[in-house]
């Protein structure tokens, strides 16, 4: 869900991005049955690479279950289209 969240972040403003890293901290358990509230915002850009942090919370208090840091990494429609390219040939070569 957090990855989910900061790759909203690029997507919104137009860009293709995949995961560089990601770090997450648990602050509390996170309820499976419980409404839930996801944020991320943009920290800065360098470059290709966005710099971006998530949370989740409750969406009854605001109270914070965990919070990532991420650094997604700009590419373009063809970067996706040789990544299918490679998996495919994986697929077929086992």
């Amino acid at each position: 869900m957090l990855d989910e969240l900061a790759g909203h972040v690029v997507v919104l403003r137009g860009q293709l991005a995949v995961t560089g890293q990601l770090s997450v901290r648990f602050v509390r358990p996170v309820p499976v049955e419980r409404p839930l509230l996801g944020r991320a915002s943009l920290v800065r850009r360098e470059g290709h690479r966005w710099f971006i942090e998530a949370q989740i919370v409750l969406a009854s208090s605001g109270a914070q279950l965990a919070a990532a840091e991420a650094v997604l990494v700009a590419r373009d429609a063809d970067h996706f289209a040789r990544h299918e390219r490679w998996l495919a040939e994986q697929e077929g070569s086992a």
